[in-house]
């Protein structure tokens, strides 16, 4: 039931978006998201919160009303056709990019989403979230390693489309702050091959130090790990030459095992 219910909600939704009006307060609601000043709050929290004007016509609250029941619904835990989603949806592309974010991800176009936060959106934070939760807006089931695996590829994909950001400050500002937040995530030899060599070392310097902490600690953590491996090898050994000590030498023949007379206790 909830597969026909989202395609009606999604029909509605394209069916109300052929009302200037309402079309006029979805592009609004982009507009106004662009202008606000980072840090803000992610494009999908803030239609979800979305304050109606007193003035407001009746049918744009209603178009609102389901509109945000559709976004709920996509990014639900449940299991729906993404593709067929997106494919209605895309007859709007130009102005539902919320909805087109969610299906993305479903659709592990991870590319196409990040592009859609970063440059059309401007929306920092959700394209982080969306980095963090492994290319979903939903609890995944993944396993530790695998949600690892997925930030490991997104975040230096949303590196990239920070330094394509066309204001220069925006570039620098977003680029230092995600490396700063997130740099547990990035090699620093990829990073430093990417980013602009005119960039000063004071620019990344808080990257930087935190990367060469990390390295020391782990390469202090092999280091502690192979001691303890080699005491522990050490100590096998020793248990094995007292046991060989205790039982005494043997001789296996063809046809049996002759054990010899020994000065040493036997059992």
């Amino acid at each position: 039931m909830h597969e026909e219910l989202l395609l009606l909600y999604i029909a509605d939704v394209l069916s109300g978006l052929d009302h200037p009006t309402i079309r006029e307060s979805v592009e609004q609601s982009i507009s106004s998201f662009r202008s606000l000043p980072a840090p803000k709050q992610a494009y999908t929290e803030y239609l979800l919160e979305r304050k109606p004007p007193s003035d407001e016509p009746a049918r744009t609250a209603i178009f609102w009303k389901i509109r945000l029941k559709l976004i709920e619904l996509l990014q639900s835990g449940l299991n729906y056709d993404a593709a067929t989603a997106l494919e209605r949806i895309e007859k709007r592309k130009d102005i539902l990019l919320a909805e087109l974010v969610v299906l993305y991800g479903r659709l592990h176009r991870h590319d196409e989403a990040l592009q859609l936060l970063v440059h059309d959106l401007k929306d920092f934070q959700g394209a982080e979230t969306y980095c963090y939760s492994g290319g979903t807006f939903v609890d995944s089931a993944k396993s530790k390693d695998a949600r690892l695996a997925s930030q490991q590829e997104l975040f230096p994909r949303l590196l990239s489309e920070y330094l394509r950001l066309e204001s220069k400050d925006d570039r620098i500002s977003q680029t230092v702050s995600l490396l700063d937040r997130w740099g547990q995530f990035f090699d620093v030899e990829l990073v430093l091959k990417i980013v602009p060599n005119e960039w000063s070392v004071s620019t990344l310097q808080n990257f930087l130090v935190s990367a060469l902490r990390r390295l020391l600690h782990e390469k202090r953590q092999v280091k502690l790990i192979k001691s303890l491996c080699l005491g522990q090898n050490i100590a096998t050994r020793a248990e094995w030459v007292e046991l060989v000590s205790k039982e005494g030498p043997f001789v296996q023949t063809d046809e049996a095992i002759a054990v010899p007379e020994t000065t040493g206790p036997t059992e």
